[in-house]
Parts: C-alpha cells; structure tokens; sequence
C-alpha cells in the first residue's frame, strides 16, 4: 500500500508541484530574532558551540546561519575572533574523517577564503584524497557523500558523476535514503539537496520519489520528525523544508498543507520563542537555532544569490547541467535578486515507481557532467550550503567509539561530531545506531 501511495503522490509531485515557483516568503523578522540569539553564544576564541566550549561542527552550523540571513560568517566576531580564526586552529583534527574534511571545506567556502591553504592544510586536497574516483563514494556513508557535493559545489566545481550515480543507487524502496537500514527524513532531505546541487533536476525520478517519501513522512502539525509517527522537530522540519525549497516548490502549497495551514513553515516558526529568538523543542536549544534559521529563510543549495547583510547584490550566475529533461524547475526565492536558471535535466526519466525501487532509468556519465557556473571572487556573503543530518547514539561516557549503548539522539546530532563524538544534548525517542562521519 505504501509502495501504491507513492507513486500517486510521485505522480502529483512530477504534474503539479515539481516545476512550481516558490510563493512563501523568507521569515526574515524570525530569522534575525534567531541570528540575534546566536550571536550570544559566540565564544571568545570566534567559535560556537553549546556552551561555553566550541566545536567545529557547531561553528559551521553556526555558519550555515548566518550564511542563509547574507551574513558572511568571518564578519561575525567576539571580541575580535571570527568562525574562521577558530575553525583554522581545527582543520587538522576535524578534517581527518572524510565528513569532517568535506564540512570544513563547506564551512570555508561560506566564508570565501582559500580551500587549498588554511590553517596549516590544504583543506581541499584532504579532502579529495577521500573520494574512491572508481566507486564515486566518498567517505563510510551518505552524509559524508552530501558533504562531499556540496563541498565541490561551494567551491564552483563540478561533482563528479559516479557521485552523483552512486548516491542515486542508494535510494531505497520507500523513495527515501539512509544507505544502512532504513529511510529516514534528514537523509532524504540531505540527499535530494545535494543531487541538486549537483545538477540532478527536480523532475528527475530520484528527486520526484524523494519528496514523496517526505511527503508521506509529514506529520499533522505540517512539521517532521527523523522518522515514522510522532511529534515534529524543528531541526528535521528545517532540512524538509530546505529539501522542498530546492527543488523548487512552494512549502505553502496545498501539497504540502495537512489542513488549516498548517504547513512545514508554520510548523518551523511555532517552535521559535518569540522573546529570545531561540527554537525550542527540539534536542538541544543551541544547534535547533543554528538549523532553524536556513529553514526560516527558505535557504537551499544551490542559491546563486549573494547578498551583503541589509541589501541584495548585483551579482548573477546562472547554472546549467548537461543533463536535460522535458522539464525544468526554478529554485530561486522570488523576494531574492538575482535568480538563478535552475538545473535541467536531459535524460528522459519516469517518474513514479511502479516496482519496489525507484522507477528512474540509469543516465551515462558524460550525461552526469554536473553544472560549474558559481559566481567566483564575489565580496558578499557566499553561496549558503545544506546543513547536514544524520543519526548518532550518545555514548554514555561522552568519548569513545560510537557502539552498542547509549541513547540515540535526532539525526542533526551527527553535525556536531565531524570525526568525534557530541555527548548527548538531549535526547528524542530510541533510533537506530549509525556510524559516525
């Protein structure tokens, strides 16, 4: 029955809502509540984190913030440390995972310093050395994969497509991704943004089966949880909405309202204080803030939007991939200037799954060559990435391996550990186990 529900709900996507433009507005007022709040919880080494104690992971979260409101982050300073002063004293540690390596470089780009040389690394060459050129796969699972293109894209490089088909493979019965187990709604929303990136179209199987799992994972309130039944978060909703952002439809149409609008939108902004800026609700106050924002500001990767804080630039790019469909999808907020030609698609492609998998036909690799048209060398905020999402059980003693005990906290913890382990901030409903990035 759910494998039927999807491909009707795959079929409305690629009818209706897959080439539609985007009508919410960004929640700017709720955004800079959020970013007021955030920069409260900037250390004094430029850092960020849940405390007093900074982590790589949760800076270029922070990042990814402030990077969605048109804040290029190194002007974000306490007293006079930026995220880039701190983030140089951690290149080496955090980049020896291959999730690690590719968020640095994404944490970067945000900034628009140099990937080949920081801190004492060649950040970029760390981590290419982690890509399997033969596989396409990058790093021990899909969220280091995402990482991995959205990385290359930050920096205006070409994914390469035996990435792109390798993440495609991945898909799993249910239109959603995970790579290990199961299907999860932060993988998905995580995956369908990178193969954006990269230059997969919104009308493209993979994609259309992918918002249909998210579809069919939305919960009353118009929000999401990581998975199946339950009460919505706001840093799953925050990443749903980005997914749906991305490819270009409108998180206000009725295919994504459960009634009286209650939309994913709604959903993200009614877990905001709306005193301190904060998000409540959700596993820990700091990083469902540091995540909340993208969503409010209808942030999605790619944007070829660059914007100084207060006033949009004058600056265009458009990107076009070789590959090509019968339709195209633009994915650029309309209150946003300049906009972006989205993504094309070439490779005819059914739509709805009519077996257990996805129903997309395989493209070759000269049809995978992924768009290279950033912007470069541009002063104003820079591109603004996906965040990220994954599950990881807390160890019970805060350090050590990733194994058998501990609780599991949501997804977006995994953000935070960029090669190490994040002691549990909070704690949602038991999951699954899934390695560490």
């Amino acid at each position: 029955m759910r494998l039927i529900a999807l491909a009707c709900l795959g079929l409305a996507f690629a009818l209706a809502g897959g080439t539609q433009l985007y009508a919410a507005q960004p929640e700017t007022t709720a955004a800079q509540k959020a970013t007021d709040y955030i920069r409260t919880l900037q250390n004094t080494d430029g850092g960020f984190g849940g405390g007093t104690s900074s982590s790589a992971g949760a800076t270029i979260e922070a990042e990814l913030a402030f990077s969605s409101k048109g804040i290029n982050p190194k002007t974000v300073t306490n007293p006079g440390k930026s995220p880039a002063d701190y983030l140089a004293t951690q290149a080496v540690s955090y980049s020896a995972t291959a999730g690690g390596a590719a968020k640095l470089v994404v944490g970067i780009a945000m900034m628009n310093l140099d990937a080949t040389s920081y801190g004492t690394i060649d950040p970029l060459a760390v981590m290419e050395s982690k890509y399997n050129a033969t596989t396409g796969k990058y790093g021990d699972d899909l969220f280091a994969q995402s990482l991995y293109m959205l990385a290359e894209r930050a920096l205006g490089r070409p994914v390469p497509p035996a990435a792109v088909t390798y993440t495609e493979s991945l898909q799993g019965a249910d239109g959603g991704w995970d790579g290990t187990s199961f299907e999860d709604t932060n993988t998905t929303a995580l995956v369908i943004r990178a193969l954006i990136a990269s230059g997969v179209a919104s009308a493209d199987a993979h994609i259309v089966n992918g918002l249909a799992y998210l579809k069919l994972s939305q919960q009353a309130d118009g929000g999401f949880t990581f998975g199946g039944p339950g009460t919505s978060d706001p840093n799953s909703t925050a990443y749903c909405i980005q997914a749906i952002v991305a490819a270009g439809q409108s998180v206000d149409a009725a295919a994504w309202d459960k009634g009286g609008g209650k939309t994913p939108l709604s959903a993200l902004k009614a877990f905001q204080d709306a005193t301190t800026g904060a998000f409540q609700g959700g596993f820990d106050v700091s990083l469902a803030t540091y995540q909340g924002v993208p969503g409010l500001m209808l942030s999605a990767y790619p944007e070829f939007a660059f914007r100084s804080e207060g006033a949009p630039s004058t600056n265009t790019a458009t990107s076009t991939s070789t590959r090509t469909s019968t339709a195209t999808a633009t994915a650029t907020p309309e209150n946003l200037t300049p906009t972006a030609t989205a993504h094309i698609n070439t490779a005819t492609k059914t739509s709805v799954p009519s077996t257990a998998t996805p129903a997309a036909t395989s493209t070759s690799a000269a049809q995978k060559t992924a768009a290279t048209g950033l912007v470069a060398g541009i002063d104003a905020a820079p591109p603004r990435i996906a965040a990220v999402a994954g599950a990881v059980r807390a160890p019970n003693t805060g350090s050590g391996s990733d194994s058998g005990s501990g609780a599991q906290i949501s997804a977006i913890a995994m953000l935070l550990t960029g090669g190490g382990l994040l002691a549990a901030a909070g704690v949602l409903s038991a999951r699954k186990r899934r390695g560490t990035m």
